[in-house]
């Protein structure tokens, strides 16, 4: 059977010929099973997918192009939304769109069904009239793409890549290419290569300025930080210079129809192909325990893990022979803990932890916040991907005497409705609810986040500047206690993370019973409420769709369904951070290193 190329299957063959196999749509999951057998892997999937590919498309063939008549790949299918990755992804398209509508005569080809696609981008590629095309779509050598847009230059086109971020990445060369090949074999001459995104420094006030949101940048980043710099057209004939693209394809399309057999085993051997990036793959494993490997061990690079798994041999933490490893001394202590040699305070510790808890002094405010993002602003003097807070609980440990019972504990949180910019009132009632013991000693977990959304908070409203960065200032972090691993269970499988240590402190402790369990559900059900007030001002084709695929929240079913959830869930979360401080006090006690 045929397998149709996508670029997304070409973006994962150029890191790891191995990923193009794992991360194809029909084993698009983190687990893959064959023969009751498992293939685990430790690296982060993309946030989306296509739609289920059909293998029976028919070419219609044109002068001088190959188009694909019937294509059911497309990221640009509202039906299909599932994350937020992807609604970001389609907003920035759709503004894309209007930055050219504005000076150009364009054709939206997304408009029309997919069967009539390719006939219909024969016809406008053809049409002398218009200048700009949005997402037509090719087929080459059983490769499909679909442009973002296309920008009439002479006798020839300007290939517009269109991202939803606020950098242009090395990898993004690869989007470029695959659809550089293409339309160059179906004789679509190529002028210039652009990658439109997003201007991170955007400040947005008013109605959004295409002018100064997008960036339409001609180079690349050879380095992570940007320091040397590349044509993106020059690197792209470069890069097809030095390598055979066809037999690229060739292998991707075998790699597709390798028997599971025999995949299983080249996707258990040791050799990365990413040519020689690396000595060993990072990307593929054999079925592992899922706790106390050293796929665990804290902070430990995949490319030693690597090494370490395949030269030598070493995997479980339970191994004697760790002491010749080379490793940190938080890995150390990590392994020892879970061998049982060492205890879960570290002795050395001592001092540290004294001094850690000092900080805490009464009253105590425990404070979280939820936030929403987007890659297209929504709020005045708001940037791209700004974190908005738009809910927070507080719990207020009033004296010492405090118990996991509550006594002597005060809570207070806040939800936005959603209608209009709420910053201002969250801020007002957040700044009475910390202060309303007085100033005292405000507790974050992780507490770089929350003094971020602080400080972004007081350059909004400086007329309460003062105020938020005193609460800034006074914000210790209760993760502090496990740094060094001066505390550390084994449970805790190497992560410092609350969703870690909480649990490993208190078994009972659990978000099960929520209907709201996690930050990002938190954040998308705002969203959702968000957009659907947007929709009553921007009567667009984006938010009418938008309003019946990712089904967008009413006021009043927020309401009746997801105010009382969502109060619970962050209320959960501050909570947490009382108990755990609670259990820390205890250990500490126990030791005798603090008084009763």
């Amino acid at each position: 059977m045929l397998h149709k190329i996508y670029k997304e299957d070409y973006k994962n063959y150029r890191e790891c010929a191995k990923l193009s196999f794992l991360l194809r749509k029909e084993n698009h999951q983190k687990t893959i099973q064959w023969h009751d057998r498992e293939l685990t892997y430790f690296f982060s999937l993309p946030e989306f997918g296509d739609e289920k590919q059909k293998d029976d498309l028919t070419n219609i063939s044109a002068p001088s192009l190959e188009l694909l008549a019937n294509d059911d790949y497309s990221f640009s299918d509202l039906e299909v939304i599932d994350s937020e990755t992807i609604l970001d992804g389609l907003e920035v398209g759709y503004h894309a769109k209007q930055y050219f509508l504005r000076n150009y005569r364009c054709f939206d080809l997304d408009t029309y069904e997919k069967h009539l696609v390719a006939n219909k981008t024969v016809e406008k590629i053809l049409d002398a009239n218009l200048e700009v095309l949005f997402e037509p779509r090719f087929e080459y050598n059983g490769c499909v793409t679909k442009v973002d847009v296309l920008k009439r230059n002479g006798t020839g086109w300007d290939l517009i890549e269109v991202k939803a971020t606020t950098k242009v990445h090395r990898e993004h060369l690869y989007d470029v290419l695959y659809q550089y090949y293409i339309l160059t074999n179906c004789n679509i001459e190529i002028k210039n290569i652009y990658l439109m995104h997003l201007n991170g420094f955007y400040f947005h006030q008013g109605d959004l300025e295409y002018d100064n949101l997008f960036i339409l940048a001609s180079k690349y980043n050879l380095t992570t930080t940007g320091s040397k710099q590349e044509n993106i057209m020059v690197g792209v004939k470069k890069d097809l210079a030095k390598r055979d693209f066809n037999q690229d394809i060739q292998r991707i399309k075998d790699i597709f129809q390798m028997p599971v057999a025999e995949a299983l085993a080249w996707l258990k051997t040791s050799q990365c192909h990413n040519r020689g990036k690396y000595d060993y793959c990072i990307h593929v494993y054999a079925k592992l325990p899922k706790e106390h490997t050293i796929f665990n061990l804290y902070r430990l690079v995949k490319t030693k893990k690597a090494r370490l798994y395949y030269e030598n041999n070493f995997l479980s933490l339970y191994t004697s022979n760790f002491f010749d490893l080379n490793l940190t001394a938080n890995q150390y202590r990590q392994i020892k803990v879970v061998q049982n040699l060492e205890g879960v305070v570290a002795l050395s510790e001592r001092r540290y932890l004294q001094s850690i808890y000092k900080e805490y002094v009464y009253p105590i405010y425990m404070y979280d916040f939820e936030t929403v993002k987007s890659a297209i602003p929504k709020y005045e003097n708001s940037t791209p991907y700004e974190q908005i807070p738009f809910q927070y609980s507080i719990h207020v440990l009033l004296d010492n005497k405090f118990n996991e019972e509550k006594h002597n504990i005060k809570h207070y949180r806040y939800l936005s409705d959603g209608v209009g910019d709420h910053r201002l009132v969250l801020i007002e009632n957040l700044i009475k609810d910390l202060t309303r013991y007085g100033i005292g000693t405000y507790v974050a977990y992780n507490k770089s986040f929350e003094k971020q959304v602080l400080k972004k908070m007081a350059l909004l409203y400086p007329i309460y500047e003062e105020i938020l960065m005193q609460i800034s200032d006074r914000t210790v972090d209760l993760m502090d206690f496990f740094k060094n691993f001066a505390i550390y269970k084994a449970e805790f499988n190497g992560s410092l993370s609350i969703k870690k240590t909480l649990p490993a402190f208190n078994l009972e402790f659990s978000y099960d019973d929520l209907e709201v369990q996690k930050g990002t559900d938190a954040s998308s059900l705002f969203r959702k409420r968000l957009y659907n007030e947007l929709q009553k001002d921007n009567n667009h084709l984006f938010f009418l769709k938008l309003n019946n695929a990712w089904k967008t929240i009413s006021w009043q079913q927020w309401q009746d369904n997801y105010v009382k959830n969502l109060l619970l869930y962050c209320e959960r979360d501050t909570y947490g951070m009382v108990v755990l401080f609670t259990k820390i006090s205890e250990l500490l006690r126990e030791q005798g290193w603090i008084e009763w």
